[in-house]
């Protein structure tokens, strides 16, 4: 898509999706990989770096004041559960949309250790999950790699009965390794969008959002350089050579900081914002679907 052509708050979150999704492409095939197994690498170090922060997070206490005890809650891509288990004690049912059976795992288990019987989980994409509706609707951390973005959040606001909350970053993390990045890879990092993107797209959608700028905290954390050299190897998308290793412990060694425990990012929080509405058109009357009690899987659409 020529710079030309690129207009309108949707159609520039699309070319920047899209941009980064070549440059990822290219990254991966060089290394004779591609990213259909991402969570599968993945699920089990974010689970670990996220497992305590839901409840941390600036974004809780906003959701825990927006929830009743009767409400159901829909997390669109709920994860490993950050913020569905915390938020499960304080509703009615959780509907957790996952489409990582990775994630789904981690989610399961950690809901079983929990003794947490309010969870239903739905193992699909969004775009191709069944009709769901709930009082309240989260969508965190998910837009940055999609494309078509108008459809997914026209999908969040049908099914909010009461209000909606989508959380992204206003700084992402690939920006602060951004130079690492072009030192290896010879050109500068393609970045997601952001919150405030996404803000500019449900305005130009007609949906009055308010948006709120909080410090989100960063699960960069690393009980070793080793660890972190193992993580990072595949964040920067590197070949797993020896001299690549040391090149790259060299760099982590200067760019991380020292913490308790070990090492961590050089910014322990990022600039995020908090994005919220109330749904748009007519008032629903339906009645919800019967809730499913136990954290079980509903059937794929």
């Amino acid at each position: 898509m020529s710079q030309a052509r690129v207009t309108g708050a949707a159609a520039r979150w699309r070319a920047q999706v899209i941009a980064r999704a070549r440059q990822m492409d290219a990254a991966y095939a060089a290394l004779g990989r591609s990213s259909a197994d991402y969570w599968e690498r993945r699920a089990a170090r974010f689970h670990a770096a996220t497992r305590e922060s839901g409840s941390r997070d600036p974004l809780f206490p906003r959701l825990l004041a927006a929830v009743r005890p009767d409400d159901r809650l829909l997390d669109v891509g709920a994860g490993s559960g950050r913020f569905a288990l915390p938020l499960a004690r304080h509703v009615r049912e959780v509907i957790a949309v996952e489409p990582s059976a990775a994630m789904r795992r981690h989610l399961e288990m950690e809901a079983a250790s929990q003794g947490l019987t309010n969870l239903t989980i739905v193992p699909t994409r969004w775009e191709q999950a069944p009709p769901l509706t709930a009082e309240v609707v989260l969508c965190a951390h998910v837009l940055y790699p999609l494309p078509d973005i108008v459809p997914f959040l026209a999908r969040l606001n049908a099914a909010a009965q009461r209000e909606c909350f989508v959380y992204l970053r206003e700084r992402h993390l690939d920006e602060l390794t951004s130079a690492a990045w072009e030192r290896w890879h010879g050109e500068p990092r393609c970045l997601p969008p952001t919150g405030s993107d996404a803000l500019a797209v449900l305005q130009e959608m007609g949906i009055a959002a308010e948006a709120e700028r909080v410090e989100a905290p960063t699960s960069w954390r690393y009980a070793s350089l080793a660890e972190a050299e193992t993580e990072f190897l595949e964040h920067l998308l590197l070949p797993d050579t020896p001299a690549v290793r040391r090149e790259l412990r060299r760099w982590l060694a200067g760019w991380l900081v020292p913490c308790e425990g070990g090492w961590a990012a050089p910014l322990p929080t990022v600039p995020a914002l908090i994005i919220r509405w109330r749904p748009t058109g007519a008032t629903r009357t339906e009645a919800p679907a019967p809730a499913t009690r136990g954290s079980r899987r509903a059937p794929n659409a």
